[in-house]
């Protein structure tokens, strides 16, 4: 019989590495005339809703629903809100922001990047029928 196969430790990060790589945090959800709906993962790994709606080709707005935000929504224990928000901080100001990936709330780091990732698949998929 075989030695039972093992790996070292050096073999075990590039596996978890590689893996940690291949799990999406954003995808879409569904597709409908001038609607697209991202499902993003936020804090705590809880995955929320990002709607978008889309005219000629181009992002003009971006909705996120607080209920649907579920537990990611509550955010850890160091979150000041005087800091912002960026469920309700975001829709407003990121659409048509050309500095929209700098964006990011203090202390709620993991919503900020589940909205931009949100948002970058929404620009990808304009970007693909002819938009910008």
């Amino acid at each position: 019989m075989d030695a039972p196969f093992e790996l070292t430790s050096d073999e075990l990060e590039v596996i978890s590495s590689n893996f940690k790589k291949s799990v999406p945090t954003a995808y879409i959800e569904s597709i409908e005339e001038g609607k697209l709906v991202v499902r993003t993962k936020g804090f705590g790994g809880v995955w929320f809703l990002v709607e978008f709606s889309i005219e000629d080709n181009k992002v003009v707005s971006m909705y996120i629903d607080p209920e649907n935000h579920g537990q990611s929504y509550e955010y850890g224990n160091n979150y000041d809100h005087s800091n912002g928000d960026p469920i309700y901080d975001f829709p407003g100001t990121m659409v048509g922001n050309p500095d929209w990936e700098g964006m990011n709330v203090a202390g709620a780091t993991i919503t900020s990047n589940a909205i931009k990732a949100a948002y970058k698949f929404a620009l990808e998929y304009v970007a693909q029928k002819g938009g910008n």
